[in-house]
């Protein structure tokens, strides 16, 4: 019983274990080692940094792909429109935009003579 408990308390701290053995051979460890290379992550993606390219301003750039990804379920997508959404009301999707997906092939869109 205090094994389910221990993997029900993980779980909502966001530590997964793969089974009730590798959360009992974890009493024997005494020291974890990780890497750099994004083994450990929160789950949560967000913009950190944007460079957008000469002749495009980052707002107009971030309002743009926002539009672009706001019907996509993707985890990135998600990240575009809630940074845009965070900097503040004008950045937010545009309702103006149109656009399209091609399954593996990514999404276009237009708005107001800008295209992506």
């Amino acid at each position: 019983m205090s094994v389910m408990v221990a993997m029900g308390r993980g779980a909502a701290a966001g530590v997964l274990f793969k089974d009730a053995a590798a959360l009992e051979r974890l009493e024997k460890v005494d020291t974890l080692v990780v890497d750099k290379t994004g083994t450990l992550t929160e789950g949560k993606p967000k913009i950190a940094l944007m460079r957008p390219v000469q002749g495009w301003k980052e707002d107009d750039l971030l309002r743009l792909a926002a539009s672009v990804e706001r019907a996509s379920e993707h985890p990135l997508a998600g990240a575009v429109v809630f940074s845009a959404n965070e900097k503040e009301a004008g950045l937010a999707a545009s309702p103006r935009a149109t656009s399209r997906r091609s399954r593996a092939k990514g999404a276009m869109a237009s708005d107001r003579g800008a295209s992506s």
